[in-house]
């Protein structure tokens, strides 16, 4: 699944993945950080837009 598909949601049940892991074998740190702070500013917007939980 790729989580940047659809801002974290599955894309089989709907979920809505509050985290991603930044996977270490492709040089990233091996963390879970909050899935929308990989966009930067852009949660903000949609927190503001009540589209996600803020």
């Amino acid at each position: 699944m790729d989580m940047f598909n659809n801002l974290g949601r599955c894309n089989n049940c709907g979920y809505n993945h509050d985290k991603t892991y930044c996977p270490e074998e492709y040089g990233g740190c091996g963390l879970s950080s909050p899935h929308l702070s990989w966009y930067g500013e852009f949660d903000q917007g949609l927190s503001e837009l009540n589209i996600i939980r803020g």
